[in-house]
C-alpha cells in the first residue's frame, strides 16, 4: 500500500479501486493515471486499512459515514453504479467531497434486455421453455401459446432518460410506435413519437401495448409506478 498520512508538497495522489476488474483494464487504468498510486481493495478490510491514505476511491456503494471521516485526503467519489442514494451523501458534502456516478454506462445493456424480455413475451418463450423442460410436445396448434408481432404496436416508457432513449431507438427500429413521459419534457429524440409530462402518465399507459418505466428518484417513482398497478391493463399487456 503507498500514499503518506498527510499528502505533501510533490506526494503521488492515492487511488483506491473497490471494483474487481480484469487485469487488462487495471493495467489500462495505470497507463491513464500513471501520476497517481493505484490499490484494489478487495474486501472491506483492505478499504478501511486504505482510508488515511487515499485522495480518491472508485467503487465505493457501501461506504459509511464513518469511513469518510477516516479519509481525511479523500476528495473524489466515483460511483460504479448511476443511482447514489446509498452513499452518505450529508457527509461527503461537508467535506466538499466531489460524487460523480456512471450513468448511461449500462442503458445499452439494459435496454436490450428489455427488448429481450418483450420478445420473450411475444413469441410465447416462457410457456415454450416449459413445455421443453418437462418435455411435453404440442400435439396440435391450440395447445401452442399465443404469439404476436411487436411491429406496430406502442410502447410506452415512464421517465425517458438514457435507458428509455436506448430502449425507444431498438423498438423504433423493429417498427414499434414509441411514446413516453418525463418530468422535463423536452424535443423527443429520434424513435419517439412524442415526450408529454408526467401528468399524462394515465393517458400514456391507456395507449400501450408495452410499458417500461424507469423513474429514478425513489418517491417519485412510487407515485409513478402505483398508476402502472391501477391501470386498466388490456390482456397480456407487458409491463416492465
Amino acid at each position: 500500500m503507498t500514499g503518506a498520512t498527510s499528502q505533501g508538497m510533490g506526494a503521488r495522489p492515492t487511488l483506491a479501486l473497490c471494483v474487481d476488474l480484469d487485469a487488462r483494464y487495471l493495467d489500462l487504468l495505470r497507463r491513464e493515471a500513471p501520476e497517481a498510486d493505484i490499490i484494489v481493495c478487495a474486501t472491506p478490510e483492505a478499504l478501511r486499512e486504505a482510508l488515511p491514505t487515499m485522495d480518491a476511491l472508485i467503487g465505493g456503494a457501501t461506504l459509511a459515514e464513518d469511513e469518510v471521516a477516516a479519509a481525511p485526503r479523500l476528495r473524489w467519489v466515483q460511483a460504479t453504479i448511476a443511482g447514489v442514494e446509498g452513499f452518505p451523501l450529508p457527509a461527503l458534502a461537508a467535506r466538499g467531497i466531489v460524487l460523480t456516478n456512471a450513468s448511461g454506462v449500462a442503458a445499452p445493456a439494459i435496454a436490450e434486455h428489455v427488448l429481450a424480455l418483450m420478445l420473450a413475451f411475444a413469441r410465447g418463450l416462457p410457456a415454450l421453455y416449459r413445455r421443453q423442460a418437462s418435455g411435453a410436445w404440442c400435439d396440435n396448434h391450440d395447445e401452442a401459446p399465443p404469439t404476436f408481432e411487436l411491429g406496430g404496436q406502442t410502447l410506452g416508457i415512464v421517465g425517458l432518460g438514457d435507458i428509455g432513449v436506448e430502449l425507444a431507438r431498438r423498438a423504433h427500429a423493429l417498427g414499434m410506435r414509441v411514446r413516453a413521459t418525463d418530468r422535463d419534457p423536452g424535443e423527443a429524440p429520434p424513435g419517439v413519437e412524442r415526450v408529454r409530462p408526467s401528468d399524462d402518465l394515465p393517458a400514456l399507459l391507456a395507449a400501450s401495448d408495452h410499458c417500461a418505466g424507469y423513474v429514478t428518484h425513489p418517491g417519485h417513482k412510487t407515485v409513478q409506478m402505483s398508476h402502472v398497478a391501477s391501470a386498466g391493463a388490456r390482456p397480456g399487456r407487458f409491463r416492465d
